[in-house]
This record gives C-alpha cells, sequence and structure tokens, in this order.
C-alpha cells in the first residue's frame, strides 16, 4: 500500500459501506460494529442499507487509518469460524442466512485477503483417462480447467475460432450480460477489474480468454473445429468423435465425452408467411455481424425479450424508423446500473481493501441467488388472482407495475401495450437498460397487433396495415429445447439421443448424466436453467464439481466406464418434474420456450442454488455401474 491516507480516504468514500465495515471486522476484530450497523441493514444492495452518516464515516476512517498504516499487522480475524461467519453474512445482507449456506459461500466467495488466480501445479496425468470436450465457451473453458487440475489429458473442439462461445457469436449492439459482473465470473477466477457492473460483450469475451490463457487451455483447443457425431464403442469404452475441421474430416477418440455447447447457440427463425420474400437484410441478433448496418433504415425488430431489449436501444440512434413487433409483453425491471461504470474509487476498494471484494460477491450473490425463490413458487390457496401466484409476488409485481407507470407516465396508450398478462418470473425478468427511453422516442413505434404475413417491402398486419420496411432484426430467441442438436451422438444401445429426446424433450440426471450414454457429461443441460438467480458461471462449476468426482470414482476403481443405473434418471426427473409443476413457469398464463410442445418445462430447474450445489457437489457411487474394459 503506497498511497497517503488522505487518497485511501478518498477512495472508500466511493467504496459501498457494507462490504467495508466486514472487512474492517476481519482487519480489527472489533464486532461492536456490527452491533453498530446490523439495524440499519435491511437487503443485499447498497441501497437497502441506511447506516447512519456518521458511523459510515467512522467505519471508512479507521480503515483509512489502518490501510495506511506502515507496519499494519495481520489481520485480527483471517479465518472466520463457521458460527461468526453466519452471524457476519446475517447482518451483511439484513436477514438470516441459514447454516446450510456457509460451506457453499466459502467455496464461492471465500472471504479471505487472497484474491490472486491459483495456477495449481498440474498433477500427474491419470493413466488412460483422457476427455474430449465440445466447445469453448463459458462452460467449456470451465471444464477444461477442472480437467486440467484434476490430471486428465483432454482435448477441446470449438466451431469458432476463439475462445467465448455464446460471447463471441452475438455481437449485436447493446449485447451485455445482465447478471452482475462481479457474479458473472469464475470463483476460481475472480476479477475486480469490471468496467461497468454490467459489462459488454467485449469485455466478458476478453475475460473468457484470459482465462483460457492464464490456466493453459488454449493449447489444449482446436479452433474452427466443429463435431460432427459421437458413437460410444462398447468394445473399448470409448467415445469415437468425428470433427470437420479445416483441413477436412478427422476422427478422434477419448474415454470421456464432454459437451459444452450450451442451450442458446442455434437460432430460432420465426416461421412467419412470407419471411423468405422479403427484399431488405433480415439478419438474427445471433448473426449479427461487423458488416450488418441498420443505419438510416426502416427497421422491423421481431421480438421484446432479452436481446431485443439490448439491440433495440442499441441501434435507436442509427435508424430512421424502429417498429418493435411484440407478440407479449415482458417483465422490464429498473436496473439503475445497468449503464453504469464502476467508480475509480470502488476498483480501488476491490483490489486493495483486504476481504472487500469478497464481501461484495457475496451480497451479489444472495440478491441474485436465492433470495427470490419463494417468489416463483405458487401458493395453492392464493386468492389474489391470476397475475401473481403468491404474497411475494404479487407485492413485487406491485413494484415493477409503479416503475412501468413512472417510466411512462403520461402514455397511457404504451401503459396498456407493455403491462405482461402473466405473473413475474414466468419469463425471464429483464433489466432496463435504456428500453423505455427507446419506446417513447418520437421515431420508435410499439406494434402488438399480430402479424399475418412478411411481404417484401415489409409486414402485413391481421388487420390488414402494410408496415414498410427496409430491414428484419429477428430478436426471436434459441432451439433451446433441441439440445445437442445438429449433432449425431451415438450411445451403447446404438440409438442416438435424438432417438432418446426428440426434438424437444431432454432428459438427464442432474442436467449433467444420461441413461444409455456411458461417459458421457452434458454441460448446461436438461433442466439446469436457474430460473430464479445465479448465473451461468456458477452452474458450469456445480456440474464440473460433479464430473470430476465421477471421474474420481473411475479412477479409484481402475474402471473404464461409469454409466447410470437404470431408474436413476427416471426417479430423479419424476421428482423434478412434480416439483416444477409448483413453479410460476408451469402456470396457465405463462406460455415460454422453457416449455416444450408438450408443456413439459424442459430447461429450468425447481432447486435452490444451495441445492443443486449440494447434489453436485459429490456424485453417489450407487446411482452408476462401473466397469472395466476387457484388456
Amino acid at each position: 500500500m503506497t498511497e497517503d491516507r488522505s487518497s485511501i480516504r478518498r477512495h472508500l468514500d466511493e467504496a459501498d459501506i457494507v462490504p467495508l465495515a466486514m472487512a474492517l471486522v476481519q482487519i480489527t476484530g472489533d464486532l461492536a460494529i456490527l452491533d453498530d450497523i446490523a439495524p440499519h441493514i435491511s437487503g443485499p444492495w447498497d441501497y437497502s442499507q441506511s447506516i447512519p452518516s456518521e458511523v459510515a464515516s467512522r467505519i471508512r476512517d479507521r480503515l483509512a487509518d489502518a490501510l495506511a498504516s506502515p507496519d499494519r499487522p495481520q489481520a485480527a480475524l483471517a479465518d472466520l469460524e463457521p458460527d461468526l461467519l453466519r452471524r457476519m453474512l446475517s447482518v451483511a445482507v439484513g436477514g438470516e442466512v441459514s447454516a446450510e449456506y456457509v460451506p457453499l459461500l466459502v467455496e464461492q466467495v471465500g472471504f479471505t485477503d487472497s484474491e490472486s488466480w491459483a495456477r495449481p501445479a498440474s498433477p500427474a496425468l491419470k493413466e488412460g483417462m483422457t476427455a474430449i470436450v465440445i466447445g469453448a465457451g463459458v462452460s467449456g473453458v470451465c471444464a477444461a480447467v477442472r480437467l486440467r487440475e484434476a490430471g486428465v489429458s483432454c482435448t477441446v473442439f470449438e466451431k469458432n475460432d476463439d475462445v467465448g462461445g455464446t460471447w463471441y457469436e452475438n455481437r449485436y449492439p447493446g449485447c451485455a450480460v445482465d447478471t452482475p459482473n462481479h457474479f458473472y465470473q469464475f470463483s476460481f477466477a475472480p476479477n475486480n477489474d469490471w468496467p461497468q457492473y454490467f459489462s459488454r460483450r467485449d469485455e466478458i469475451r476478453k475475460y473468457i480468454a484470459r482465462v483460457a490463457d492464464w490456466f493453459g487451455i488454449r493449447a489444449m483447443i482446436r479452433f474452427r473445429s466443429e463435431v460432427a457425431s459421437a458413437r460410444f464403442d462398447e468394445q473399448r469404452d470409448l467415445w469415437v468423435v468425428t470433427v470437420n475441421g479445416p483441413d477436412g474430416e478427422s476422427v478422434h477418440e477419448a474415454r470421456i465425452l464432454i459437451t459444452a455447447v450450451g442451450q442458446l447457440n442455434r437460432p430460432a427463425i420465426p416461421r412467419i408467411p412470407g419471411i423468405e420474400s422479403f427484399a431488405g437484410p433480415v439478419v438474427h441478433t445471433a448473426d449479427w455481424t461487423d458488416t450488418t448496418d441498420p443505419r438510416g433504415k426502416r427497421v422491423g425488430l421481431i421480438g421484446t425479450g432479452a436481446s431485443a431489449v439490448q439491440v433495440g436501444p442499441g441501434i435507436v440512434d442509427e435508424v430512421q424508423s424502429l417498429h418493435v413487433f411484440q407478440r407479449s409483453g415482458g417483465w422490464v425491471v429498473r436496473s439503475p446500473n445497468a449503464l453504469r461504470k464502476v467508480a475509480e474509487g470502488k476498483h480501488w476498494a476491490l483490489n486493495s481493501v483486504p476481504f472487500y471484494a469478497g464481501w461484495y460477491r457475496f451480497q451479489l450473490f444472495w440478491g441474485f441467488g436465492d433470495g427470490l425463490y419463494e417468489a416463483l413458487r405458487i401458493d395453492p390457496d392464493w386468492t389474489g388472482g391470476s397475475e401473481s401466484i403468491n404474497d411475494l409476488n404479487a407485492r413485487l409485481r406491485a413494484a415493477m407495475l409503479r416503475y412501468f407507470e413512472r417510466r411512462l407516465e403520461g402514455r397511457p396508450d404504451l401503459l396498456a401495450k407493455v403491462v405482461p398478462d402473466y405473473p413475474p418470473f414466468g419469463k425471464r425478468v429483464l433489466a432496463d437498460a435504456g428500453w423505455f427511453d427507446m419506446l417513447l422516442r418520437d421515431h420508435v413505434e410499439l406494434v402488438t397487433d399480430p402479424v399475418a404475413e412478411v411481404l417484401p417491402n415489409g409486414i402485413r398486419l391481421a388487420d390488414g396495415t402494410v408496415i414498410e420496411l427496409d430491414m428484419l432484426v429477428l430478436a426471436t430467441g434459441f432451439q433451446a429445447s433441441r439440445m445437442l442438436w445438429p449433432m449425431d451422438i451415438t450411445g451403447s444401445s446404438g440409438k442416438t439421443i435424438r432417438d432418446i429426446w426428440g426434438d424437444d424433450d431432454p432428459r438427464a440426471y442432474l442436467g449433467t448424466a444420461v441413461e444409455g450414454f456411458p461417459n458421457l457429461f452434458v454441460m448446461y443441460g436438461p433442466n439446469t436453467g436457474l430460473g430464479h438467480g445465479g448465473s451461468v458461471t456458477f452452474l458450469a462449476e456445480c456440474q464440473m464439481n460433479y464430473v470430476v468426482g465421477c471421474l474420481d470414482l473411475m479412477h479409484a476403481e481402475g474402471a473404464t466406464r461409469i454409466e447410470l443405473r437404470e431408474g436413476v434418471q427416471a426417479g430423479y426427473n419424476a421428482r423434478m418434474d412434480d416439483e416444477l409443476k409448483h413453479f410460476v413457469w408451469s402456470h396457465p398464463s405463462v406460455k415460454s420456450w422453457y416449455r416444450n410442445a408438450t408443456g413439459r418445462i424442459t430447461i429450468n430447474q425447481p432447486w435452490r442454488l444451495v441445492d443443486y450445489w449440494e447434489m453436485t457437489h459429490r456424485p453417489d457411487p450407487t446411482d452408476f455401474t462401473l466397469d472395466k474394459v476387457a484388456q
């Protein structure tokens, strides 16, 4: 620490007070600080605290004194006992944090003085244990890092030119994460230098690339190599994988196959009559390139989901006119940090104040994790109407509606169009990063009348109105339920994954292992979506904990094959499907991509983050059979 006390004190003014207070407790061991602040904290957000200014100033002064001291002693509470940690956790978020969360939070957050990226020495390779990973996005990079740590020789095949997955492919204006970045990162690779609270696509892609480089993953990746098929060889307990690469077709073998292709990478093109006849550009948001040019054009934006609320504000200043075609409204919530840059003082605190970053990440984890879980459960005795499903859900709906009314004051016509007809969280809740500002622009029109057909020069509505357009932007989502398509994956029985799943009914155990497909693990697989909170990085780490545990079971037994016992997957899916009936996604008013053609929810899971973490923390050996191929 080379800065003087006055500059340190200035930095601390821009840092959140609750994480600063928790850091001071660990540095000094003064537990009285907890009593001073606890009555003034009601939630995990900075705006949820009302700590008196004199108390906050005293905390910042004491921290500045401690950090500026040339002979600063070791932290008094560098290692927190579980009971004290739980007390501090509860104070930090203004509510009780149960004991079951403590091990999860220690693993994910740490609460330590060190924020460095540990590059563990590579252990001795496990003999005969080889793996192929398909995809080098968030899940694929996580898989490769964990396999390397576990001593498993690994090759990654990536169809694109670089790492990043969805963050490589999606380049539309406004593309950004809608989960706070300090939560949307690997626990083993914390990044305290995000420029924004919700960073743009380029920053996220750089982060994934940095992780791949730091952990030596890039050398394991073969780019511009798309897996066409994979077949399990019963005689040798190997996966035989056919790859189309820059030098043509090649065949590769490995003991373990891990698919990390994600759910949101095959665009869904709407089946609107005449769409192929449109004379101008038709571009899905996932296919946006550097040459896509909406400037000066009359643009039709089809869809009002997660991509639409970003690309619309991203292009509104460049287009001649923008018609937004909405099938159903979405719950768009106030997000004051959506476009804000992280203040210099907060950057400094994240990097320079011991323990601060961990406590800040914990608040995000809690706020964007299980805190809203109960709002998604249907109360069978609820009498508050079909627009909500329980008391908490109704209160959140009222708060969201007040935001709609405030943002669209004086525009009852727009308000009537945008208010959803389903309960909050029935579909993905969207962050307002300029959406309402865009709708209020003079050259923007929200169209809710049904689309009848696309013409060469525009769109005809059901009432006969023709809207002339020069360009169509499709923010229409992805073929999420059609998982692992178009790969041809054949299991031990000779049946393909499509034979088992069909086009839209994927099933797996814990979303990871699939009956009839030995030695196969699916990242971000069926029913792994975290519909109430969490992040895909958390999910990837949970799944890879489980996968590595399975590989350890194989290694300990000298096995070449691990396979789900008959009935394990079916039993899990029966329990899960029954539980999902009690969630908002099953509400009669909700029609979303979370459900397949028969109405079954295939995307989301019904568990809390702590439940899924516990389920995947280590495999149950009784769920599997372990065999060794005859030599």
